[in-house]
């Protein structure tokens, strides 16, 4: 049997500064953790279902779902889950089986999510036709209101793509709310210093 999640100590009051003005927007962090298990898609469906305990809404701010056997069909239930958590920020899905049928499901989940900040999809199965759709769903549905936001912060490396570098540079020309974070210094997982709204960290540097 599986225990539910216990509160940890990240379920704290966290404050972050959402502009470079040094605005701080505080909130009450709340983390669903099932990482490790090796669960596949029925497994994580019933998980989720009996963690959501039939509400409407749940207050989790991150979701980690991290190192499952997690495939693109199983995201429908990561999708339902999604849509109870308004004030999601974080949503870790490496290290899964999740290829580019899953696209589609990112950025459902990033339409209903609107204060959404880190995506993390490595060592998945995404193709360069999978990472060009989900790079292009953030961008369409990302809110943007005219201030200085803070970057999402999209995890997509170590995925079935070889010339990453070529491809970050690709994405960087296409859509002008892209950065490939190819200065480390200037560009941080709070701040753009292009002003771009999505960072791609780490896809701009090759497979070694």
């Amino acid at each position: 049997l599986h225990s539910f999640p216990t509160r940890r100590s990240s379920d704290l009051l966290k404050a972050r500064p959402s502009s470079p003005c040094g605005r701080q927007e505080s909130y009450q962090a709340k983390v669903l953790k099932i990482s490790g298990r090796g669960m596949d898609d029925d497994e994580m469906a019933w998980k989720l279902k009996e963690t959501a305990s039939g509400e409407d809404t749940c207050d989790y701010t991150e979701l980690d779902l991290s190192r499952n056997g997690l495939t693109s069909a199983g995201l429908r239930a990561v999708i339902r889950l999604c849509q109870c958590c308004p004030e999601l920020r974080v949503l870790k899905l490496f290290s899964n089986r999740i290829d580019d049928e899953g696209a589609e499901a990112i950025g459902e989940i990033l339409r209903h999510c609107r204060s959404m900040e880190e995506v993390h999809l490595s060592h998945n199965r995404f193709t360069r036709r999978g990472i060009e759709a989900i790079v292009a769903a953030a961008d369409r549905e990302l809110p943007r209101d005219g201030r200085q936001q803070r970057p999402l912060w999209l995890r997509l490396e170590h995925n079935d793509v070889e010339r990453t570098d070529e491809l970050a540079k690709t994405l960087e020309r296409r859509f002008r709310s892209v950065c490939g974070r190819s200065d480390r210094l200037l560009c941080t997982p709070r701040l753009c210093a292009k002003g771009c709204r999505i960072h791609l960290p780490f896809l701009i540097e090759r497979p070694k």
